[in-house]
């Protein structure tokens, strides 16, 4: 029988060590994180103000349909500034009837405000007592099935509901209050019914507390703590360990019940680190992913704005050259027109006869010289146009070649730009990815090196 339970020891270690090294896997082959988010029960209770008496008040619990045979009773005085409360309550069957990830029943206060205080485990024994206080002047009581005693807020498996009775509760100011509770399955986070019957079931002769610490530890793996809290994680394990230990070598019930539930509290407080990290995971990939389209959208804006500005650029260099084009077909119209004219009058002055004893007569010199002095003057001044349009298409070149340069330039001092951007981004991303891969290898080492002690201190055992 000791060596069975040594090797449930050391297969639970394996346990550990295996889920150690999945979560490593999962950590460097997975790029994207989605925390748990299930959804929220609301629930509305009856508060009362038992801070305003001083004397003290009955409560009656009744049953609701999840337990119809239990019951209870309480005595709720205030006293020194706070409340306290001595309840009792009977036929509080096993809460794994209402499901296998389920072992044991917790005593709740709800404030007037919605929020809620663990006011202690209930054993489930059928009958059960418990003395506790509280500092909420005004609240509300309730007994829910949890899958282990540390839970920071109620399931919506609520099996019995206080309600204050007798003379002096008719004075009590009464208020609702909605308070969110956790619905029935969200602790297993996808894992079946079935899977914690097995994980539960196999040693339910163990004590209940011991239960609990598995079941809070496999809880907390399965919201991730392998992952994003490996070291709260390891912590609650080795308290687990010990626990384990104790009962392998049959230490006293309550030790084994302490080193248990402080195993539970480990487990919890990595449950929660977990959940936390894996918020600011998602956060942090939310960020990005925004950085990323901030900067898509600013990349997309400059690559608008620059194509428009090169539209108007083309359209005014189309523009001018149009004009160019225009006045040059305009120039050489008029040069036509103008060589036209010459040539008419010079035909016209040659077909003419000359007039007697005019000087020049019969020579033409005078009629040639008028008219080819005019025609002279006209084709210098055409060709002054045309010299200045030649200069003004060079210009008109030149700016364009500059343009074309310079929109170069930006378009490459852009590109540049983007992929510095990017490179940045993804060294960063890669060296977040390094330095969760080498914590999660930090831890996956200290594991297996605790397991090995274990394993080591669990042979001795067995041969002492």
């Amino acid at each position: 029988m000791k060596t069975r339970q040594l090797t449930r020891v050391a297969a639970l270690l394996l346990s550990v060590t295996l889920t150690a090294v999945a979560g490593l896997a999962v950590g460097s082959a997975t790029a994207s994180v989605s925390a748990p988010d299930p959804k929220v029960v609301e629930r509305t209770f009856e508060t009362a103000a038992y801070g305003e008496s001083s004397r003290t008040i009955k409560v009656d619990f009744s049953p609701t349909g999840l337990l119809p045979s239990a019951s209870g009773t309480a005595k709720v005085r205030a006293r020194d500034g706070e409340i306290r409360i001595e309840a009792e309550w009977k036929n509080l069957d096993a809460p794994d009837q209402l499901g296998s990830e389920l072992l044991v029943y917790v005593l709740w206060a709800v404030s007037a405000q919605g929020d809620v205080q663990n006011l202690g485990d209930i054993p489930a024994s059928g009958k059960a007592a418990l003395e506790v206080t509280t500092d909420y002047p005004a609240f509300a009581l309730l007994v829910t099935a949890e899958p282990y005693f540390a839970v920071p807020r109620p399931s919506e498996l609520v099996v019995l509901t206080g309600e204050p009775t007798g003379k002096p509760a008719a004075d009590l100011t009464r208020a609702s209050a909605t308070v969110s509770l956790r619905p029935r399955g969200a602790e297993i986070l996808g894992r079946t019914q079935a899977d914690l019957a097995l994980m539960l079931k196999a040693d339910r002769k163990a004590p209940v507390e011991l239960l609990q610490a598995r079941n809070a530890l496999e809880i907390a793996r399965l919201s991730g703590a392998d992952r994003f809290a490996p070291s709260d994680l390891q912590a609650a394990t080795s308290s687990l360990v010990e626990a384990e230990d104790l009962q392998v070598r049959r230490a006293s019930a309550s030790s084994v019940a302490a080193a248990a539930r402080a195993a539970v509290e480990a487990a919890e407080e990595a449950r929660q680190a977990a959940v936390a990290g894996a918020e600011a995971a998602r956060l942090d990939q939310e960020r990005q992913a925004a950085e990323r389209r901030a900067a898509e959208a600013a990349a997309a804006e400059q690559a608008r704005l620059r194509a428009e500005e090169e539209a108007r650029e083309r359209a005014e260099m189309q523009r001018r050259l149009e004009e160019e084009a225009r006045l040059r077909a305009e120039l050489e119209q008029r040069l036509r027109q103008q060589q036209e004219e010459a040539a008419r009058r010079a035909a016209a002055t040659a077909a003419m006869p000359p007039a007697a004893g005019t000087p020049g007569a019969g020579t033409g010199t005078v009629a040639e010289t008028v008219p080819g002095g005019a025609a002279g003057a006209t084709a210098e001044d055409l060709e002054v146009e045309r010299a200045r349009l030649e200069a003004e298409r060079a210009r008109l070149q030149a700016d364009r070649l500059v343009l074309e340069a310079n929109q170069n330039a930006e378009k490459a001092r852009m590109e540049a730009e983007r992929a510095t951007l990017n490179a940045t981004m993804q060294t960063e991303m890669a060296a977040r990815q390094q330095e969760q891969d080498a914590a999660s290898r930090a831890e996956l080492e200290r594991a297996r090196r605790e397991a090995e002690q274990a394993r080591m201190e669990a042979e001795e055992a067995r041969r002492a």
